[in-house]
């Protein structure tokens, strides 16, 4: 540590908490006592002097640091997120410290709601961290992606083909954010379609259920035999009955009233969800019954 960090006793004791840190939790909880000890200010001009030290760890913390002051009621979030968004553009996709480049995007993920005028910037720095070889720092890209998608362009929108890549990513845990947001933004194509049916072989992830909800919100015929398949095993989780909510076959009908025979719903939540389902696999009243029948 040079003697010019040394000298600011808030620096000094933050740089030692944030590398002996273990998780998220302690992290952060020592950048936000630094910001309050510090100042904003303060902790603006360190932070920006750390991002440029040579020492990883030391970028890293500084990253933390401007990422909380460019999200929080600070007078200084607008240079913060500046100097957050130049600091993170610094950091090689090949640098060798996962910390480092997990903090940078990191920072960027944050940006991501809350500056939207920068919404370019931020998805270009964010997206050399898509191909990331540890799956927590792709995790931060596709977190976000959504928030950094344009609706009314998702058929042709590069914030939304790097989510549909990421619907094959190897981390089980990148691929349910990923099938998440392509549900949230009604992703629809025939390739898309095609990968979140694959998601459907492997049931127990959460993936699978996201991917059932997507397709569903799709009116794909083909998610049908699988939602039916998960709605009999006893455990089966809520993602699949909002599907069947989805879907409003009435097909679904018996296997969702013996959710409710057995007191399948936990929670305020599983009721609404299996109460929604139950209403929208309900034929409709003056339907042809024939009609009913078939579930169209």
């Amino acid at each position: 540590m040079t003697d010019r960090r040394a000298t600011d006793p808030h620096g000094d004791s933050y740089l030692r908490r944030s590398a002996a840190a273990s998780d998220f939790e302690t992290t952060f909880a020592a950048v936000d006592e630094f910001v309050v000890a510090a100042g904003p200010a303060r902790a603006l001009s360190l932070a920006r002097a750390w991002t440029r030290e040579c020492e990883t760890e030391v970028q890293a913390a500084g990253l933390d640091v401007l990422a909380t002051l460019a999200v929080g009621k600070f007078d200084v979030a607008g240079a913060a997120a500046t100097a957050l968004i130049e600091a993170a553009a610094a950091v090689p996709v090949s640098a060798p410290a996962e910390d480092l480049r997990w903090s940078a995007a990191h920072g960027l993920a944050c940006l991501a709601a809350d500056h939207h005028q920068e919404r370019r910037r931020i998805l270009d720095e964010l997206l050399r961290f898509q191909d990331d070889p540890d799956p927590d720092v792709r995790w931060q890209v596709v977190l976000v992606l959504p928030d950094l998608a344009v609706p009314e362009q998702v058929d042709d929108d590069v914030a939304t083909a790097a989510l549909v890549r990421r619907l094959s990513d190897p981390d089980g845990g990148v691929r349910d954010w990923a099938a998440f947001g392509v549900g949230l933004l009604r992703a629809d194509s025939p390739e898309i379609r095609a990968s979140l049916l694959d998601l459907l072989r492997r049931p127990e992830e959460d993936a699978a259920g996201e991917a059932a909800v997507a397709l569903a919100q799709l009116a794909e015929p083909a998610v049908l035999p699988a939602v039916l398949a998960q709605l009999d095993v006893p455990d089966v989780g809520n993602l699949w009955v909002q599907a069947a909510a989805a879907l409003g076959d009435p097909s679904l009908l018996p296997v969702l009233q013996r959710l409710a025979n057995r007191k399948w719903a936990e929670d305020s939540v599983d009721e609404r969800d299996l109460q929604n389902a139950l209403d929208a696999c309900r034929p409709q009243k003056g339907l042809d019954p024939d009609r009913d029948a078939r579930g169209c």
